[in-house]
């Protein structure tokens, strides 16, 4: 064997190459490397075990006749005990239990593999008292059952980094719990919280008030004292929250904080009302935020966007904002489209966020833009690589970009690669119009999305779309999301078989010639 292979640094790097979850040919070859090999043996079997999403395979470790699988009608096998659990049977356990790093807890309905009587078991049987996995670093519990959550203890490691609670809070024991939790897991840097029951709310305030060294959180409800809490930690960087209290609107605990949320980076608002999007943003000048991401309950009003636009323009640091998506949760309740349509002025106070790369708006009532809006767009957003302007799918105006607007994006946007943009293709402008030499133009776009655009002729379309973007690969197209008049089908039918047509000139052109050149372009 190679000396290099007796490193032991060197073999975990290679096994580490062979993700367990990949493919069943990546671990039939761990498994097979970990048996006739000993010095690949530990850290194969590392990897094997390192991320669990049952307690099925550990459990089957245990002797046999223990456990029995029993199948029910409609819903995978089960897993339950046939004898009480003795000393010796937890050898091979706790062996292959050291390995485990990540740990998924479900009872998913049929999908559940295990009968709730297991863990009452585990935990009597279980002398030491000690966690059952000593090196876990990430547990996501998702349970119905109220009951389940007594036995979380047995998986609280206080090597935790990351833990993710999706559960029911029926009693004041399980509050409890919830606020030793920091203690238990020191460690904890990344904490999930989705509760509901009785005292949903009150135990997520339990559990937040502890947390003093996280650094990802998200939670779904959230009271103004939790807010407060959390705007004065020092490590917290990343902070999604959902389905915020409504009683939180005036954002009174900023007066009493001088510098609040200091090193948040990432921020996602999910189910949220545009008030509160307004007013958490306004509560503070000078975010350094690098992602921000929004979902609104329901399609807002031009006006609405536009206060939220306005407001991260005025107290968002112009050049930390690399990403921002933008979404709403129910398309099937959309604003008049005279008033929910996004025009350039709405749009333009994005404008200043001149390091920009993701941006992905899907407002509910689409957009009106012109080439010159997209021009203006391609000039304020350089380093774009991905570019969503949805329409509505629904109901909204013809849209006026034409193919002039994509020259615009290979022009100024170098690095752009997706691009989905409702357009009017109906008119192919000469090419010689683009300035652009098809030899060496290396705008990168692979990806271009053009929803229920308009369409007459798809050859003339081709031949520009490689022009402007000689890698382009893949065109999809859409059909609007309601009944049309039967005029109106037949045409909207035509131009989706158009665009279909399209994408599949470029990919038999793209298939013969990477690089088109003059003449395959007009061939």
């Amino acid at each position: 064997m190679h000396r290099a292979l007796r490193i032991l640094e060197i073999v975990e790097a290679v096994c580490a190459h062979l993700p367990p979850y990949s493919s069943p040919s990546a671990r039939s070859t761990l498994y097979s490397v970990a048996l006739v090999c000993r010095f690949f043996s530990g850290p194969a079997l590392d990897v094997l075990w390192s991320t669990q999403y049952s307690l099925v395979n550990i459990l089957s470790c245990m002797p046999a006749g223990l456990w029995e699988m029993v199948r029910f009608e409609n819903r995978k096998p089960s897993m339950r005990a046939q004898r009480a659990i003795k000393l010796g049977d937890w050898t091979r356990f706790n062996l292959y239990a050291r390995r485990v790093r990540a740990l998924v807890i479900t009872d998913n309905g049929s999908e559940a593999d295990i009968c709730s009587p297991i863990f009452k078991m585990l935990s009597l049987s279980n002398t030491s008292q000690e966690t059952l996995f000593p090196k876990l670093r990430m547990l996501h519990w998702q349970t119905v059952q109220r009951h389940w959550l007594s036995y979380a203890p047995l998986f609280l490691s206080s090597s935790l980094e990351s833990i993710s609670l999706v559960t029911v809070i029926t009693s004041y024991a399980h509050l409890a719990l919830l606020a030793v939790v920091p203690a238990l897991c020191p460690l904890l840097t990344r904490v999930e919280i989705c509760t509901s029951g009785r005292l949903g709310h009150l135990a997520k305030s339990v559990m937040l008030s502890k947390l003093k060294h996280v650094n990802h959180l998200s939670i779904e409800g959230i009271l103004e004292s939790d807010l407060a809490h959390l705007a004065q930690l020092p490590s917290l960087t990343s902070l999604s929250v959902k389905q915020p209290s409504d009683s939180i609107d005036k954002f009174e605990f900023v007066a009493h904080q001088a510098t609040p949320f200091t090193s948040l980076q990432e921020l996602t608002l999910d189910h949220d009302s545009i008030p509160f999007v307004v007013g958490l943003l306004g509560m503070k000048h000078g975010w350094s935020l690098r992602r921000l991401s929004y979902t609104t309950r329901n399609a807002p009003l031009a006006a609405d966007t536009a206060k939220v636009f306005a407001v991260l323009k005025a107290k968002c640091n112009h050049s930390s904002l690399t990403h921002i998506r933008y979404s709403i949760s129910r398309t099937n309740v959309l604003p008049d489209p005279n008033d929910g349509v996004i025009e350039q002025d709405t749009l333009r106070p994005l404008f200043a966020f001149r390091s920009l790369r993701e941006v992905v708006l899907h407002p509910g009532s689409g957009f009106d833009l012109d080439d010159s809006d997209i021009d203006a767009l391609a000039r304020a957003w350089p380093q774009l690589y991905m570019l969503h302007l949805h329409g509505s799918g629904f109901r909204c105006p013809a849209s006026r970009v034409t193919l002039r607007g994509l020259h615009s994006l290979s022009k100024h946007c170098h690095s752009l690669v997706d691009l989905k943009i409702s357009l009017d293709a109906s008119v192919v402008f000469c090419q010689d119009d683009t300035g652009i030499d098809v030899a060496t133009s290396k705008a990168p776009l692979q990806k271009l999305s053009v929803e229920d655009s308009i369409i007459t002729e798809a050859a003339p379309v081709v031949a520009y779309l490689l022009r402007i973007f000689p890698s382009i690969r893949l065109v999809t197209t859409m059909a609007r999301q309601f009944v049309l008049p039967q005029r109106e089908f037949q045409q909207q039918c035509r131009m989706y078989d158009l665009w279909h047509q399209v994408h599949r000139m470029l990919a038999q052109i793209q298939r013969h010639s990477p690089h088109p050149t003059e003449s395959s372009i007009q061939g």
